[in-house]
């Protein structure tokens, strides 16, 4: 039977804490692309893969980038979610654990749970979203430095930035995964709500963790609000 759980993982919100600079980059390189998508014929004398890029600039825009600031909101909803409950439950434990208090905790992870499901889904589409972004940026890099004097400073690799974003996706995405499955496990199965478990559940750690992550998120929005939402 499992006893325990990890209800909370700072580097889940890894991909909001990837610097603007690096975020900037990928928008220059987005805008460049899409810029001159209408000379593509003569473009893609230097940069074979070119016509893909636009399009990926493109889905980049239209679908990757506004995909990052929804789950950026979602994972600030949830932790607000989570909080609330959590505090809750912190104070319903500190007594005794009365057959009412043994059913909230076990209401609260099943409840948990149920919410990270849907998030870890979203997480993992938006790093396959990202990825595919990255691939193509990857193969365009490398013939970019080769014509760079042709086609403009806008031009210059972007491997490092898109790689750091790649990155911290991918990194987000198996922590939600372990969460997820974690928490499944938790309550798939007879939970004995002891006063060991409720120790082992480590709430107050997991309510510092909660509030870190909405404050990423947070944070991410404020800074990036008008290109997510344009």
């Amino acid at each position: 039977m499992v006893t325990s759980a990890i209800l909370a993982d700072m580097s889940g919100g890894v991909l909001f804490t990837v610097p603007a600079e690096d975020w900037n980059a990928i928008g220059q390189r987005v805008d460049a692309a899409i810029s001159l998508s209408g000379i593509a014929k003569r473009v893609t004398q230097y940069l074979p893969g070119f016509d893909a890029l636009v399009r990926a600039c493109q889905d980049w825009n239209g679908q990757t980038q506004p995909a990052i600031g929804a789950a950026a909101d979602v994972l600030a909803q949830y932790c607000d979610t989570a909080i609330t409950a959590f505090e809750q439950l912190r104070t319903d434990v500190s007594g005794p654990l009365t057959p009412l208090v043994q059913q909230h905790v076990v209401d609260a992870l099943a409840a948990l749970s149920a919410r990270s499901t849907p998030l870890n889904g979203q997480f993992h589409r938006l790093s396959a979203q990202i990825a595919d972004f990255a691939d193509i940026n990857k193969a365009v890099d490398a013939q970019v430095e080769r014509y760079v004097a042709k086609l403009g400073q806008d031009w210059r690799s972007i491997l490092p930035q898109t790689s750091r974003v790649d990155d911290a996706a991918g990194r987000m995405r198996g922590v939600w995964e372990a969460l997820g499955a974690d928490l499944n496990a938790l309550v798939s199965e007879h939970i004995d709500v002891t006063a060991e478990f409720i120790v082992g559940l480590q709430i107050d750690s997991a309510l510092t963790g909660w509030a870190g992550l909405r404050s990423e998120a947070q944070s991410f929005l404020a800074q990036h609000a008008t290109r997510t939402s344009s």
